[in-house]
C-alpha cells in the first residue's frame, strides 16, 4: 500500500492499519474500532487518502452529530484522526486532514445527571416487580446488591467467592470481541481490580 500512495483508499489502508495494531491492543478494542469505522467507511472509505481534506472531516463530524451523542461523535473522529495521522508518519500524506477538527462540546445532560446515580427505593421495587418472571432475575438482584458491572459479574468464577474472607475478588471481565464471541480477561484499569463485601443477601442469591 505505502507504494501505490496515490492510489490507495481509506477502508484499504484501514485494512492495514487494523493489522500492525494486532497484539498490541486488546481484542475488544479491537471490535470497538471496527464498529466505528463502519461509521467512517460510507462518507469517506472509497476515497483516495491524497484526496481528504479538512471540510471532509468536517463534514462527517457533522453527519455522525445528526445521528450519535457527542460523546459517540468525538471517539469516531478520533479514530479517524489517528488513522490519518499514522497515514502521515507512513509518507502516505504530507499531514493528517483532520488537525484542527476540534471535538464537539457535550450538549446533552451530564451522565451524573441522568445515569450515574443511585436509583429510588420506588424504582428499584418497580424494576423488580417487572423483572419478577426475567431469567435474570437473580443476576439482577446479585448486580444491584454488589454494584459490580455486567461484564465483572459475568466473568465471576467460583474461585473468585471467598466464603471464608467474606468478599468477592473482582479480577477480570467479560468483554465482546465480535458480534457472536466473548472473551474473559483483565478490566481496562487497575483500579476495577478490588474486592467487594460479601454480604448475607449476596450469598443467599449465589446460593
Amino acid at each position: 500500500l505505502v507504494a501505490d500512495k496515490k492510489n490507495v483508499t481509506l477502508s484499504a489502508y484501514y485494512q492495514e492499519w487494523k493489522e500492525r495494531r494486532k497484539g498490541i491492543v486488546k481484542p475488544a478494542t479491537e471490535y470497538t474500532q471496527e464498529r466505528r469505522f463502519k461509521k467512517i467507511e460510507p462518507e469517506l472509505g472509497y476515497m483516495k487518502l491524497v484526496k481528504i481534506e479538512r471540510r471532509h472531516v468536517f463534514k462527517l463530524q457533522q453527519t455522525l452529530k445528526s445521528e450519535l451523542t457527542t460523546s459517540g461523535t468525538n471517539l469516531i473522529i478520533t479514530l479517524l484522526h489517528s488513522i490519518l495521522q499514522s497515514a502521515a508518519d507512513d509518507g502516505i500524506i504530507p499531514r493528517n486532514p483532520s488537525d484542527g477538527v476540534k471535538a464537539l462540546k457535550r450538549t446533552e445532560d451530564k451522565a451524573a445527571e441522568n445515569i450515574h446515580r443511585p436509583l429510588s427505593e420506588y424504582e428499584v421495587k418497580t424494576f423488580f416487580k417487572y423483572a419478577s418472571d426475567s431469567w435474570y432475575y437473580d443476576f439482577f438482584r446479585f448486580l444491584i446488591q454488589t454494584g459490580m458491572r455486567s461484564g465483572e459479574a459475568a466473568a465471576l468464577q467460583w474461585n473468585d467467592i471467598d466464603f471464608k474472607s467474606g468478599v468477592i475478588h473482582i479480577t477480570k471481565t467479560l468483554t465482546r470481541v465480535s458480534n457472536n464471541e466473548f472473551t474473559i480477561g483483565e478490566p481496562k484499569t487497575t483500579g476495577s481490580i478490588r474486592d467487594i463485601p460479601l454480604t448475607d443477601s449476596v450469598k443467599d442469591i449465589l446460593k
